[in-house]
């Protein structure tokens, strides 16, 4: 990456941070300030330094030149930058500055090892691609089997809700509900592999094949997924898809995701408060809060609550009750809202405190890491022979739950295994051949395995 482009990065990321800061502090604090997004003015000292541990990343992140770089991305502008400045601010708990500084210490650490796994040469994984035909049969009935089931079984309970308070008491409804069925596992996982990781696949292919039908069919779906569910999220991801689609336009470059993000962050203050009210309200409590900021207040939360509360040592995985372990008996997304709020509603929190302050306290959010840049090496690997602009519209979607929920949990119900095994078998021929990378001679394929991202060429690794 050139002298230029590096400059830019770290501008766009201060600009980011800056916009952060004043949205949070004019628009979150103002309406959300009961749940404790507290605000106050930080000393010169203690804002320096926090801008500067926000930007060291910007000055060696490589360029954009594997699908992985999405979630890597998502962890540091949707986690690190909004949890570094909330342990300051916060008033439920409360931090002093010097224990906010340590922990964005250890989270730097933690981003730093997940940024490693970019200088590490891909994996040549040989692929066993199925037919076309067989592909568009997997996916026809990874379509058809969930939907139909939740159609069933759920059907007569369709519902748009809005995004207020009847939109979470009808989400519980519906969980309740559709744990009491049979086969509920055929839902729940069905349901958040179409969502992420089913219907982005079919999505991309609509928008790079300018295919209408597939494009409406998609949404229909996520409606009525939404109808279904009621999950927030599921409404929005036509969006992700969409903006992802028209970034990989514009080179897939960091100006114009961080520009999109600032401008995204701060245009409620250029409206007039009182003629978008409910707009802005809205606005401020799907993206900013809850995109932005709840993941901050969730870390500081969970490292308080696991301060003063043993770790579990990973036994809060589902995998050790089925095979009949003992575990301390803890779900920590119900405990820590129940510890700060008196109320065990859910609280799903990023790794780094879902995974790692959960089991091992501070020490498990490096761990944790390591854990999640094999994750990205291995997806990354796998996605090495198919276009990196079609790829990351296919991962569009998975920020929203890998910024939100456990790796544990993202591997399995989240779609991240389901995912790799589409990558490991998808076709070489029908409709996939137009998103494959142009073949290359031998010696070419390995200088691209091996190239540095310190030196990467787009036009050649791109594809």
């Amino acid at each position: 990456m050139s002298l230029v482009n590096r400059l830019g990065v770290v501008f766009g990321i201060a600009l980011y941070t800056l916009a952060f800061n004043i949205s949070y502090a004019t628009l979150v604090t103002n309406i959300f300030s009961y749940m404790g997004f507290g605000y106050h003015q930080l000393n010169s000292t203690i804002m320096f330094a926090t801008y500067a541990l926000c930007l060291v990343p910007a000055f060696w992140m490589p360029p954009i030149t594997r699908p992985s770089m999405l979630l890597f991305l998502s962890q540091y502008i949707l986690i690190y930058i909004p949890a570094s400045f909330i342990l300051h601010y916060s008033s439920i708990p409360v931090f002093d500055d010097v224990t906010a500084l340590e922990l964005q210490a250890v989270m730097l650490l933690g981003l730093s090892i997940m940024q490693v796994s970019y200088y590490i040469p891909l994996a040549a994984i040989k692929p066993h691609p199925l037919t076309s035909s067989g592909f568009k049969a997997l996916l026809a009935i990874l379509v058809v089997v969930p939907l139909g089931y939740l159609c069933i079984t759920q059907g007569n309970t369709f519902r748009l809700t809005d995004f207020g308070p009847d939109n979470t008491d009808f989400r519980y409804e519906q969980l309740d509900a559709g744990s009491q069925h049979l086969f509920s596992f055929i839902g729940a996982y069905g349901e958040m592999w179409l969502a992420y990781i089913v219907f982005p696949l079919l999505g991309a292919v609509g928008l790079f094949c300018k295919k209408r039908s597939l494009q409406v069919g998609v949404l229909l779906g996520y409606t009525l997924l939404y109808g279904l569910s009621a999950y927030r999220s599921q409404i929005l991801a036509p969006a992700f898809i969409l903006f992802i689609y028209l970034w990989t336009r514009r080179a897939h470059k960091y100006t114009w995701l961080f520009g999109g993000v600032t401008v995204a962050l701060l245009w409620p203050l250029a409206v007039p408060q009182e003629s978008l009210q409910i707009l802005r309200f809205l606005w401020v409590g799907l993206w900013h809060v809850r995109t932005f900021c709840i993941q901050g207040l969730e870390f500081g939360q969970y490292f308080e609550f696991f301060r003063v509360n043993p770790t579990t040592h990973f036994m809060q995985l589902n995998i050790f009750s089925v095979l009949g372990m003992s575990s301390p008996g803890i779900d920590p997304t119900s405990a820590v809202p129940g510890y700060f709020y008196g109320t065990p509603a859910g609280a799903n929190a990023n790794f780094w405190a879902n995974d790692g302050l959960t089991s091992l306290g501070v020490v498990g959010i490096p761990v944790m890491s390591i854990f999640c840049g094999a994750l990205f090496w291995l997806l990354d690997s796998l996605a090495t022979r198919f276009k990196l602009s079609f790829v990351l519209v296919w991962f569009a979607f998975l920020p929203v739950s890998f910024s939100n929920v456990s790796l544990f949990t993202n591997l399995l119900t989240g779609g991240f295994g389901f995912l790799m095994l589409l990558l490991y078998v998808a076709p070489e021929d029908g409709f996939m051949r137009r998103f494959l990378r142009p073949r290359a001679p031998v010696r070419m394929v390995k200088a691209i395995r091996n190239v540095s991202p310190l030196n990467a060429r787009p036009g050649i690794v791109n594809g």
